[in-house]
């Protein structure tokens, strides 16, 4: 069975002294499942799910591709900045952010306080076959999408390295193994902060099917 991979520890992000909420953050690159993965992990945990992307459309009324061609890539990286600071506040949450997030500063300041912080990685072939199912991605609407993957992957792994206290291969692992290996750690760091962790490693909670 394949093994989740965790950062070593000299991987691991500067973090606040105070202890994070309750929440478990999703990062990666476009196409690595963290909508699929993060649905079925707030199912599993008891929490609310939260994909950045379409609140930032529906507080905006447009789409995501439309909020680039209309406005830049700058001004979209801002907006979700400014969602992620709406959320710091907020407890027993699943959060997806966008593939390019970790791009802004402000927002790579902000990832590591809203919880544990989780990097979704796959193989490159993998994702350009994703991403080719989908025209809808502003980012890879190219003459050359496989050289922008590669491109953008190659400036996004140092700085999804950098927010992320954990980094999980999603190519090979079955989708309950994937959300099984999160909830573990997450359970995992959160109980080493001495955290009531009852709701997220409740036991009980069954799969879906």
């Amino acid at each position: 069975m394949p093994t989740p991979i965790l950062n070593s520890s000299d991987e691991m992000p500067n973090e606040p002294d105070t202890k994070l909420p309750l929440n478990i953050v999703l990062v990666g690159f476009m196409a690595t499942g963290k909508t699929t993965i993060g649905r079925r992990l707030a199912r599993k945990a008891g929490f609310k799910f939260i994909d950045c992307d379409h609140e930032i459309e529906k507080q905006q009324g447009m789409k995501i591709s439309e909020i680039f061609s209309d406005h830049g890539e700058e001004h979209f990286r801002q907006l979700e900045a400014e969602y992620l600071q709406s959320l710091r506040d907020k407890q027993s949450l699943v959060i997806s952010t966008g593939g390019g997030v970790v791009t802004h500063e402000e927002a790579r300041k902000i990832l590591p306080t809203l919880g544990y912080v989780v990097w979704l990685h796959a193989k490159k072939r993998e994702i350009h076959e994703r991403i080719m199912r989908n025209t809808n991605r502003p980012l890879v609407r190219t003459l050359d999408p496989w050289k922008t993957i590669k491109t953008l992957l190659k400036q996004r792994k140092p700085q999804y390295k950098k927010v992320a206290h954990l980094k999980i291969k999603t190519h090979g692992l079955d989708i309950n193994e994937t959300v099984q290996g999160i909830l573990d750690s997450a359970c995992y760091h959160f109980a080493s902060q001495r955290r009531a962790t009852e709701q997220l490693c409740a036991e009980s909670t069954p799969n879906d099917e």
